[in-house]
């Protein structure tokens, strides 16, 4: 009580001290304002405003925020001359410092704190002045503001590092009267160093340093290339006041003129030497004060009942923003992101520093506010596109400084784990995945290069939508792909005009996978861009790209144990084949191939320096094998080398980091894919069918390649992780596996089929599922029948009767991954076989006779088909070895397949066979084509002139 007690007589001291202080400030106050041409009773008046709610306040009878407000809807406002202005001109020395310092704090005691703080603060002083205060700021950090010197004369000056230069207009010099003055103020500059500001003209002129005798207004001017140019005046008797340039020249500010003795101010926007008045709806009196180089505008206005707003001016659209519970906001400058500046104040606190996102004013904190130095007050005026702010600090000494102030955006963190992976089927949609935590975004910004791009360090921006998973967990789909092509991929948080950091990156290296020859080869082909293979290999930091496949499910005979045992096959020369179970490397190596003692390399395309060329990679990277483009293709079969159902394949596009020849491989995976095939024949795999990758098998056979699936290398088991690793692979999760992966199921049927792939007869069906994990994850397999009940599948089975039959299956693994949707398949059986057959038939070409005759009813080599024609110069002789495909439409039928052409295998036929009537009838015709290896063709079209050709069911 007793220090309370004290405290208070003190206050009551101090209030006295502050009564007389404010006393002798009205009076000053009234005579600079009669010197500056306000009538004189206006003038009055407004010194006993002053006086009344200063007193007001010192006693605790008006805050702060109340004393601002009932002065400032007093007294209009003049460039210059301002409660900052009057307590610049030296009047407040006449108490000591520390009287105003107490007395300050005493005033102060109930204002509240800011929220935040510059991340950097320069005080900035024009050496020798007596006050500093900083208007504008380009992006080279060159600063415009004005200063008083000794004399208390007001001078323009610019600042570009640590250099000052005063730029006062010649023959304007500041004039004195009473320890007040009115000069020149620079307050904006550019990116070309434009300098616009304004300065005061007396009418008539005064001598300098006399006292202030006549009136003046206040004239803008703008420097450029180091010369002044006043700017015309918008009516010839306004106070002009320019506020900000933009590069194209165009300059936004103020102007005021007189209303029934009553001054009113107005923004405008000056292009060329054309003002047009811009105040906003509903604005009593309006101020423009930032422009970037988009033409947005922002600046402050007071509504009919005197509250104070900021507002943002773009293509014709007012939009009033204001700081979030503010009782009054300004806007003071705008930079060319749309980020602004500006200064509010709330209930009794002081003026405060703020920024927001122009382009998301409603966005989560996007305002963010910033404590002042410790001063009395911090204001702002103008901000660049690095963010930094320049503006006044008002000491608690009565001095005035400038500053430069760098905006602390908020730290985002960067996004995380970003992938991207191949979905769909036709290679236009990429899959991107990442994570992000809790901090307030926005959105984010992703964006994408092609390889070529990536050569030039080039990233284009992406629209699509970002959706969250699970929490933390993000996704989006970019959909506008070129078809098959690769991308690297970044991603970037952002928040207002802040981003974050980007994320890892992340490349998708598309695959299009499918198969030919009837389902008998697969196929993967890789084309990345327009760009070479090489040059897309280098731009991702590889050697080159090639292929690694792993055979990692096969049936092994338990007598063969490392290549020993009855179960065993032999090679050629009667050698064991030692073959350890998978996953093992296909083709194995160092033995099994030919060509492998001469390619210690685990590679799809040889990279063996000097071996045969028809195997390497840089043979198929010529002109004329695609440069662009790289193949894989397998036709494996079942059984070649172990008994077995079917064989499970995974196999990987990799990125060489080595040179050809090392006998070390090194290779990071790409893209990955699994298949299966339970194809029997008597010949093929890549051996036989890698030079020649389009030739057809040359026995029949029955099974094809099955459930092919796309994978990430982190959805391989870990055994092949490891042989991956073990083979030279590196950046190989050893993380134990989640298991995710549903098995798939895939139906085969056997039987004798006909036209239209109808069977005649019974039909058995075998079921086959695989996993990524392998079979021994799969947990059960069943099937329905025509709708009927779920039945166990545990061996093949037989369907038998005549009409159509839907078969749906499908299998669930060890973790409970069911395949979903389920597959299905659909056949029909019919009684009998078709009749298509051609007896004794000939035709004329050029006078001489062609052969043919035909007998087709069912698939395989169970039809035949032949042709002969000779000339002297050319001999057609062509044997069916398998039919295909049949196909009939009443009374005519399509048949293809593959033969041998002048006892030659490899070739491929197709007929078209017509009955148009009996025999002889003419009405019978027949269309025909052969083609084969080296792009060989041959066809011919033609009526029967003798046999007769029958077709039906």
């Amino acid at each position: 009580m007793k220090q309370l007690s004290h405290r208070r007589h003190l206050t009551a001291v101090i209030r006295g001290l502050i009564v007389i202080y404010y006393g002798l400030g009205a009076w000053k106050f009234c005579e600079l304002a009669i010197t500056s041409g306000w009538p004189p009773v206006q003038a009055a008046v407004s010194a006993v405003v002053f006086f009344a709610v200063t007193t007001l306040a010192a006693f605790g009878l008006l805050k702060c925020g109340d004393y601002y407000r009932a002065w400032s809807s007093w007294v209009p406002r003049l460039p210059h001359i301002s409660l900052r202005t009057i307590s610049s001109q030296g009047w407040h020395w006449r108490l000591p410092s520390w009287v105003m310092a107490l007395a300050l704090a005493l005033f102060l005691q109930t204002t509240a704190s800011s929220q935040g703080t510059f991340a950097t603060f320069t005080v900035i002083d024009v050496p020798g002045a007596l006050y500093t205060f900083t208007y504008g700021i380009n992006n080279a950090g060159a600063i415009v503001g004005s200063y008083y010197d000794a004399a208390r004369i007001e001078h323009a000056f610019t600042r570009s590092g640590q250099i000052y230069q005063t730029i006062d207009i010649p023959g304007n010099i500041g004039t004195t009267c009473h320890n007040s003055s009115l000069g020149e103020a620079a307050t904006a500059i550019n990116n070309s160093g434009q300098i616009a500001g304004d300065y005061a003209r007396y009418n008539p002129p005064v001598a300098p340093g006399t006292c202030i005798s006549g009136s003046f207004t206040v004239e803008g001017f703008l420097f450029a290339n180091g010369q002044p140019v006043e700017l015309n005046n918008i009516t010839g008797d306004a106070n002009v006041a320019p506020n900000a340039i933009n590069d194209a020249g165009v300059i936004v500010g103020s102007y005021d003129v007189f209303v029934n003795r009553i001054r009113v101010t107005h923004a405008f926007i000056l292009k060329g030497s054309a003002y047009t008045t811009i105040d906003p709806p509903g604005a009593s009196q309006a101020w423009a004060t930032g422009i970037n180089n988009a033409g947005q505008i922002v600046g402050y206005y007071n509504d009919i009942s005197g509250n104070i707003h900021g507002f943002f001016l773009s293509g014709g659209t007012y939009t009033f923003i204001d700081f979030p519970g503010a009782t009054g906001s300004q806007f003071v400058g705008i930079n060319n992101s749309g980020v602004a500046v500006g200064n509010y104040f709330a209930g009794d606190g002081p003026w405060t520093v703020f920024v927001v996102d122009t382009n998301a004013p409603q966005s989560p904190n996007a305002f963010q506010s910033f404590a002042n130095s410790g001063g009395v007050f911090l204001t702002a005026s103008a901000i660049n596109d690095a963010g930094q702010i320049v503006g006044t600090d008002a000491d608690q000494n009565g001095g005035y400084h400038g500053f430069i102030a760098t905006v602390s955006k908020p730290n985002l963190a960067s996004p995380t784990n970003l992938r991207a992976a191949q979905i769909g089927t036709d290679g236009t949609q990429i899959q991107l995945t990442w994570d992000y935590g809790s901090d307030p975004i926005d959105g984010f910004k992703l964006e994408r290069q092609t390889p070529q791009e990536r050569i030039t360090n080039t990233w284009e921006s992406i629209s699509t939508n970002s959706s969250v998973g699970t929490p933390g967990h993000w996704n989006a789909v970019d959909t506008t792909a070129s078809s098959f092509a690769a991308y690297n991929y970044r991603v970037r948080a952002y928040h207002g005009s802040t981003d974050s950091d980007e994320s890892n990156e992340a490349a998708c290296f598309q695959l299009q996978l499918r198969t030919i020859h009837n389902n008998l080869q697969m196929l993967a082909t890789f084309q990345p861009d327009t760009v070479s293979l090489s040059a897309a290999a280098s731009a991702f930091g590889f050697t080159h790209f090639n292929w690694i496949s792993f055979l990692t499910y096969a049936k092994i005979d338990p007598t063969c144990v490392l290549g020993i045992g009855p179960g065993c096959l032999k090679a050629a020369n009667g050698a064991l084949f030692p073959f350890p179970p998978p996953p093992l490397i296909d083709p194995p190596y160092p033995d099994g191939w030919s060509y492998l003692p001469a390619d210690a390399l685990p590679y799809y395309w040889n990279e063996q320096a000097g071996f045969d060329p028809t195997y390497s990679l840089t043979a198929h990277e010529t002109p004329t094998l695609a440069p662009t483009t790289l193949d894989f293709n397998d036709l494996p079969v079942v059984p070649w080398w172990v008994p077995s159902d079917h064989y499970e394949y995974s196999t990987h596009l990799v990125g060489i980091t080595v040179p050809f020849g090392s006998a070390q491989p090194q290779y990071k995976t790409l893209a990955s894919f699994v298949w299966s095939t339970n194809f029997s024949a008597a010949s093929g795999g890549i051996m036989e069918y890698r030079i020649s990758n389009l030739v057809p098998p040359d026995n029949p056979g029955s099974g094809s390649i099955f459930n092919t699936q796309r994978i990430t290398p982190d959805e391989l088991p870990a055994s092949i992780r490891s042989a991956l690793t073990s083979s030279g692979a590196s950046g190989i999760s050893t993380a134990p596996k989640v298991d995710k992966d549903a098995p798939s199921t895939a139906a085969f049927l056997s039987g004798v089929q006909s036209a239209n792939g109808w069977y005649v007869g019974p039909v058995t069906v075998t079921l086959i599922a695989t996993d990524i994990d392998g079979p021994a994850d799969i947990a059960a397999t069943s099937y329905r029948l025509d709708g009927g009940a779920v039945v166990a599948y545990t061996a093949p089975f037989t369907v038998s009767g005549v009409g159509t039959h839907t078969i749906v299956f499908g299998s669930v693994d060890q973790a409970l991954n069911a395949e979903n949707p389920l597959p299905s398949q659909t056949f029909t059986i019919v009684a009998k076989l078709p009749t298509i057959l051609c007896t004794g038939c000939y035709f004329l070409i050029n006078g001489i006779r062609a052969t043919m005759a035909f007998n087709v009813g069912v698939l395989g080599s169970g039809s035949t088909f032949s042709y002969n024609y000779r000339t002297a110069t050319q001999m057609v002789q062509f044997v069916s070895i398998t039919t295909s495909q049949i196909a009939l439409n009443g009374n005519t039928a399509i048949f293809s397949g593959q033969g041998k052409l002048n006892g030659l295998a490899g070739y491929s036929f197709t007929v078209t066979a017509t009955d148009g009537g009996t025999a002889g009838s003419g009405l019978d015709s027949v269309s025909m084509s052969i083609t084969g290896p080296n792009n060989y063709s041959y066809s011919v079209t033609a009526s029967v002139g003798g046999g007769d050709i029958v077709v039906h069911q």
